[in-house]
């Protein structure tokens, strides 16, 4: 990737002053000498503590000086990847989300969450840069369960009623998501009768079409039933498509409530989406037409998106068993995290995609890593996609 050493004059800060807070590898002047930030400087840091400061020659004079020095005194990787990312935002510009989301990491920033410096780091405010020491598979921990970074501003300006101009995270669980029963609904939808999650007796299997369909589990904290029929879900039915399921009416509504409370509120941005309209179970289970579910439906936080199912595209890249241009529209790529790591994506348990591929069944990914589908009364793990804000 070619530098622009022009770009690259704009983190030349002049001399020091204790007033300001500088950003990793700002560099300063003082009494003749030059320094450059080791990682984001509070106010009042002085250059002789090593610890945010490291002097240079020439006085921070020469571009290609300072170039020269920090790229000889790396270190490790973590200081490898806080150098990048400092040269690549001075040559990319407006860019940063694509050079975030070409770099695959797998770094614990639970501390990011816990002191709070996330929201800054998403936002690129209060002395942080945009996604500073941020990158696709980093992970934390909230309330118990491991979240990981799929990807960076994928819905930038995407939405309907909305143009989403917010910089933003966009997280899964990095295996499947605990669920308990019990759980609280998060704003129901006035279609969607349960008001907490209850876990389904397999007891009650049914026939379906002739056939026999056997419950192979019941459902869990980790293991939930696609099916999109409320009065039972033994039933193997993608009637109501994802938009009118079980599986988006009551088990992302129990998510909502999950990851809101992890993460608060307001760091939780609900989207505008698009549906596919309802599916015939007797036909495909798909559909060429689709509609966006957004704040003039209901109200806005009812009917926009908050927690929901990836598709087949975010995470092979392509459609493989539904066959609808309707299910793409704005979930049209793939995760970076899967385009770069596709261990994170097989991680030797099924979990469920949003995708129809008829009238029975789902699509989900196989224990096995293969992409696949199966009747939807039977129970899989969910990786919920959602949106984190400053």
């Amino acid at each position: 990737m070619g530098v622009n050493i022009n770009r690259i004059e704009l983190k030349k800060k002049g001399a020091w002053s204790s007033a300001d807070a500088y950003n990793v590898l700002d560099v300063v002047t003082d009494s003749g000498k030059g320094y450059y930030a080791l990682k984001s400087v509070p106010a009042g840091t002085l250059l002789s503590n090593a610890e945010y400061w490291k002097e240079i020659d020439a006085a921070g004079d020469s571009i290609t000086g300072i170039w020269g020095t920090i790229i000889g005194d790396i270190e490790d990787q973590a200081d490898l990847f806080a150098k990048l990312e400092y040269f690549s935002s001075a040559a990319l510009g407006n860019n940063i989300a694509d050079f975030h989301n070409a770099i695959p990491r797998e770094k614990d920033i639970t501390a990011y969450l816990t002191d709070g410096s996330l929201w800054d780091r998403i936002a690129g405010t209060n002395g942080f840069s945009l996604f500073e020491d941020l990158f696709v598979g980093d992970y934390l921990t909230a309330d118990g369960q491991e979240y990981m970074i799929v990807d960076f501003d994928y819905y930038i300006r995407t939405g309907d009623s909305h143009d989403l101009q917010a910089h933003h995270l966009v997280m899964m669980p990095r295996g499947n998501m605990k669920i308990p029963s019990g759980t609280v609904l998060y704003n129901t939808d006035p279609d969607a009768a349960p008001v907490t999650l209850e876990y389904i007796n397999t007891a009650n299997a049914s026939a379906y079409a002739g056939e026999t369909v056997t419950v192979t589990s019941q459902e869990t904290e980790t293991a939930k039933k696609w099916n999109a029929t409320m009065a039972d879900p033994n039933t193997n039915t993608t009637a109501g498509g994802y938009k009118y399921s079980r599986m988006r009416q009551v088990i992302m509504k129990a998510a909502d409530t999950i990851v809101r409370a992890a993460f608060g509120a307001s760091h939780v941005k609900a989207i505008d989406v698009y549906y596919p309209n309802p599916a015939d179970a007797s036909a495909s289970g798909t559909t060429t037409t689709g509609a966006w579910f957004k704040d003039t439906d209901w109200n806005s936080d009812t009917r926009m998106s908050i927690c929901d199912l990836p598709n087949e595209i975010q995470v092979y890249g392509s459609m493989i068993h539904a066959n609808r241009g309707m299910e793409a529209m704005v979930d049209k790529l793939q995760f970076s995290l899967f385009r770069y790591n596709r261990s994170k994506m097989d991680i030797r348990s099924g979990w469920w995609l949003r995708s129809v591929s008829s009238g029975t069944s789902a699509a989900f990914v196989y224990y096995y890593g293969t992409a696949y589908t199966n009747y939807t009364s039977n129970a899989f793990g969910v990786r919920p996609r959602f949106l984190l804000v400053a």
